[in-house]
C-alpha cells in the first residue's frame, strides 16, 4: 500500500513506519536511561554537585522565544507600575474579620490552597496569584465568616487555574459533600464582582525568575529563594508588602545562605531596581520568620515539597535549622 506525501510523491507505508521509529527510538532511549538512574539512585549526587554552579536553563538561554528576552525589561516595569493596585490591606493587624486570625489564614486559607495546588500539578504562578485573589478578597469584602475560608480557597485556585494554566481539571474534582459545585461557582462570582473582574495581579514568581537571571542564580540558589518566596505566603507580615519586594527579598536569601564561588552571581541597586537597605533588612525578617516556624505543622505540603531532590532539598539544610537571633529580633 502505498501513501502520496505533501508533494505529490507516493511512499510505501512500510517506509513511513520504519522512519517514525527511527525518528522516536533515541528519544526513548534517552527516557529509559533517565529512569533506570532515578530508580537506582545513581545521579542524585551528580545532581547536587551540578546544581551548585550550573546556572539555570532560563538564565543561559538568552535568545529563548519562551521567556521573550526583547521585551522582559518593558514587561518588568509593566508589572511594577501594576504593584500599587493590588496592595493588599492588613486586615489581620486591623481585625477587620475578627473571625479570620493568623493560624486561621495560615492553615484554613493558604495550606489548603498549597495542598489543592500540589495535588493538581499546577503552575507555582498560580499558587502565588490565588493566595493573592484571596486575600485581595478578604481585604475588600464587608464580612468574611470563618466557615467560608474553605470555599473561597478552592474558588481562588480555580480562577488562578483559568488565568495561568492551559488546560483544567474539571470542577467537580475540586468539590465533596460539604462544597457542591454550585457554591463554588458562586464565591467564584462574588470574588469577581468584589475585585471588579480584575485578577491579573503582579505575581511575586515573575519578578522572582526576572531576579534570577539578572542574578545568574544556579539550579540550587533558586529552588532555595523559591522556597523562601513560597514561605512568605504563610507569614501575615508580609502582606501589605510589593511581590517584587519579597522576591527580592528571596533572591537576597538564597545568596546570601548559599553563596558560590561565581562572579556572575550579583546583587546590587543597578541590578535589582530598588533599595539594596531595605532588601537586606526584609530578608533577614523572612529568614528569621522561617527558622523560627520550621517546626510548625502549618506547613506541611511546603516542608515535603522542598525536601524533594527535585527541589534539592532546600528544606532540610542546615541554614533553615538555626535561630539566629538577629534575624528573629527584627521580625
Amino acid at each position: 500500500m502505498a501513501t502520496a506525501d505533501g508533494f505529490g510523491r507516493k511512499r510505501k507505508a512500510e517506509d513511513v513506519i520504519t522512519r517514525e521509529v527511527k525518528t522516536y527510538q533515541p528519544i526513548s532511549k534517552k527516557l529509559k536511561q533517565r529512569n533506570e538512574n532515578l530508580e537506582t539512585g545513581q545521579d542524585t549526587e551528580k545532581k547536587d554537585e551540578i546544581a551548585k554552579t550550573e546556572p539555570r536553563k532560563s538564565c543561559r538561554n538568552e535568545r529563548s522565544t519562551e521567556y521573550v528576552p526583547e521585551y522582559a525589561d518593558d514587561i518588568f516595569c509593566y508589572y511594577k507600575s501594576r504593584e500599587k493596585k493590588f496592595l493588599v490591606n492588613d486586615y489581620i493587624e486591623t481585625k477587620k474579620h475578627p473571625a479570620i486570625g493568623k493560624s486561621r489564614r495560615s492553615v484554613r486559607l493558604v495550606e489548603f490552597i498549597a495542598q489543592m495546588h500540589c495535588k493538581h500539578e499546577f503552575l507555582p504562578e498560580t499558587l502565588f496569584l490565588a493566595v493573592k485573589i484571596a486575600d485581595l478578597y478578604i481585604s475588600k469584602a464587608t464580612e468574611v465568616k470563618k466557615s467560608e475560608l474553605n470555599v473561597l480557597a478552592t474558588a481562588s485556585l480555580l480562577l488562578a487555574a483559568k488565568f495561568e494554566e492551559v488546560t483544567l481539571p474539571p470542577i467537580e474534582n475540586f468539590s465533596h459533600r460539604s462544597l457542591s459545585v454550585k457554591k463554588i461557582k458562586s464565591k467564584e462570582r462574588e470574588i469577581l464582582k468584589t475585585l471588579e473582574f480584575d485578577v491579573g495581579a503582579p505575581n511575586s514568581f515573575f519578578f522572582l525568575r526576572h531576579l534570577a537571571k539578572i542574578c545568574n542564580l544556579t539550579n540550587l540558589q533558586f529552588s532555595m529563594a523559591e522556597f523562601a518566596l513560597e514561605s512568605s505566603l504563610y507569614c501575615e507580615s508580609f502582606l501589605e508588602v510589593k511581590p517584587s519586594e519579597v522576591a527580592a527579598a528571596a533572591v537576597w536569601i538564597a545568596l546570601q545562605y548559599c553563596p558560590t564561588s561565581d562572579v556572575r552571581c550579583s546583587f546590587s541597586d543597578s541590578s535589582i531596581g530598588f533599595s539594596l537597605r531595605k532588601t537586606k533588612l526584609m530578608g533577614t525578617a523572612l529568614y528569621g520568620w522561617i527558622c523560627m516556624t520550621m517546626k510548625s505543622e502549618r506547613r506541611t505540603s511546603l516542608r515535603e515539597k522542598y525536601a524533594s531532590p527535585d527541589k534539592h532539598q532546600v528544606a532540610r539544610k542546615p541554614c533553615f535549622r538555626k535561630r539566629q537571633r538577629k534575624a528573629t529580633s527584627s521580625d
